[in-house]
């Protein structure tokens, strides 16, 4: 129970709610110490900030995702499910804390798994597993450390806020992870296999950014006629390391003294070719986070219409709805299962992505076969999830039959007889 420690959790966390404005910037929760402290050098520790495709797809997929409704779902009878839109559970989903939305909940969610391979909630104010929390907090997961008994057994969290240490219960977390085969407690994020290809697009960056700064190419060798000291080559090496070598010194000027020739490397900015190493960084770091240029605005590699829509629809079943179950999966295991016995669930209601509507015409057209083959309405949109209120249905009988009409040979005559036959078929 967290209120041993502290009245609430939002004291550790400095938070003041009565200085709050009715009207407070939400995107604050998203300033973290570590994303406005950056120092020198830490861009790659930091790809969310400093790699625009890294950003793009992380962006996009955590956005798309956070826009999808969340359903609290519960069983009214044997046959009908309800959505519950009011009470206390209703309500702690709505505003988990006094900086978030729910949309925003799930945003950070899928942000921090994306770029940490885990995400963690913190279940403020539970007191045992078969209680709501007072609040929720989806915090950074760097701050968090497990705590194991002599087994290693995980048996709760620690969370560190600067001066600050908190040992939490196992109920009072919740952890949301990308399975790692390296570690069998932390997660592993995509990013990681990505690593090589961001340093890449970041150095790239840092590189025209320094051309288009100095104003000149630089690149080559010194050159003189003299017999250089120790000394003299030692300190003349030095001086240009410093003034010139890495990303971020390119194209300074040099001051050559006591003869010395520099002889100019001509390699351009086209034989670079910095175009494709663009390209080859972006496609690796899409690849690696499950995402196609196409739901990004990039259309150069899809030359039709319907090739647009299957990469938007692959997009979300393969890419989304993955990670939409693993996230409803693990509330569902742990904490709404052993709250009132488990009757709540989530669900995320996917009938308005539009990237999905094609499916659901595919099963209207199936419920179409099925209503004529006599199954009631409620039975198919139940089978299919179609979504629909569930309604009162004319038993079969009721239908009118169709009429199909058909040629009869008889075999006395050879005349063709019309005759019309009732179906229910």
């Amino acid at each position: 129970m967290l209120d041993k420690y502290f009245p609430t959790f939002s004291k550790l966390l400095n938070f003041n709610k009565k200085s709050i404005p009715a009207l407070a910037d939400d995107a604050t929760f998203f300033r973290t110490s570590r994303m406005l402290n950056l120092e020198t050098g830490a861009d790659l520790e930091h790809p969310y900030l400093s790699s625009a495709s890294v950003y793009a797809a992380a962006h996009k997929i955590s956005q798309n995702i956070s826009q999808v409704p969340l359903k609290i779902c519960t069983q009214k009878n044997k046959d009908k499910t309800i959505e519950i839109v009011e009470g206390a559970i209703y309500d702690l989903l709505q505003s988990p804390n006094i900086y978030m939305s729910k949309e925003q909940l799930i945003e950070s969610t899928i942000l921090y798994l994306l770029l940490n391979g885990e995400a963690f909630w913190i279940l403020d104010g539970r007191d045992n597993v078969t209680k709501l929390p007072q609040e929720i907090w989806c915090l950074d997961p760097i701050r968090f450390k497990p705590i194991q008994n002599n087994q290693g057994i995980l048996t709760g969290w620690s969370y560190r806020n600067g001066k600050n240490t908190i040992q939490l219960n196992s109920w009072e977390v919740i952890q949301f992870k990308f399975l790692n085969p390296y570690d069998e407690i932390r997660g592993l994020s995509p990013l990681n296999c990505a690593a090589y290809f961001i340093q890449l697009e970041i150095f790239a960056s840092q590189f025209n950014a320094s051309f288009f700064k100095n104003g000149a190419n630089f690149g080559g060798a010194l050159q003189t006629e003299k017999k250089l000291t120790n000394e003299q080559f030692k300190r003349l090496i030095e001086q240009f390391e410093n003034r010139h070598s890495g990303v971020s010194r390119a194209h300074k000027i040099a001051v050559l003294e006591d003869g010395l020739k520099f002889i100019e490397n001509r390699i351009t900015q086209r034989d670079m070719d910095f175009n494709n190493l663009y390209k080859i960084a972006r496609q690796n770091i899409f690849a690696a986070l499950n995402v196609n240029s196409v739901v990004l605005g990039m259309y150069e590699d899809v030359k039709s219409y319907e090739g647009i829509k299957t990469a938007h629809k692959t997009y979300w079943q393969e890419c989304l709805i993955p990670k939409m179950n693993m996230i409803t999966n693990k509330l569902d295991h742990g904490l709404f299962k052993d709250i009132e016995g488990g009757k709540f669930w989530l669900e995320f209601d996917l009938a308005g992505v539009s990237a999905l509507h094609e499916d659901f015409n595919e099963k209207v057209s199936q419920a179409k076969i099925l209503v004529d083959s006599g199954f009631d309405g409620n039975m198919i949109n139940e089978l299919l999830g179609l979504g629909f209120a569930d309604n009162a249905w004319k038993p079969k009988a009721a239908v009118m039959p169709q009429q199909q009409a058909f040629k009869l040979i008889a075999p006395e005559t050879k005349k063709s007889v019309e005759t019309t036959q009732k179906s229910n078929i």
